[in-house]
């Protein structure tokens, strides 16, 4: 499961392509956030850098925001993907299969 962090770049709330997202593989699939990197920037979006999420497993997609009018574009790419407004600068983004 990829984790994805994104800062804001510009004040633009209806797409999420207007921010830099952060993925990070949280699962033990070698490369897979660097697929979705591919994925999400031949769809027009910036993805900053690509991480390993060290912080155990995730079991579902999980896009976290700083402010609940980012990330709702992303959200058509996941399964049922939880969405939660958190309380940083970027948004966190767990990507399951």
């Amino acid at each position: 499961i990829p984790v994805t962090e994104a800062k804001k770049t510009t004040e633009s709330s209806s797409s999420s392509k207007n921010i830099s997202i952060e993925i990070q593989n949280s699962t033990s699939i070698s490369g897979l956030a660097g697929r979705w990197k591919d994925k999400l920037s031949s769809d027009g979006y910036t993805v900053g850098s690509v991480k390993t999420y060290r912080e155990g497993s995730l079991t579902h997609t999980k896009i976290i925001v700083e402010d609940k009018s980012l990330g709702q574009d992303l959200k058509s790419y996941f399964k049922n993907p939880e969405y939660t407004v958190g309380t940083f600068h970027y948004f966190l983004f767990h990507l399951t299969l």
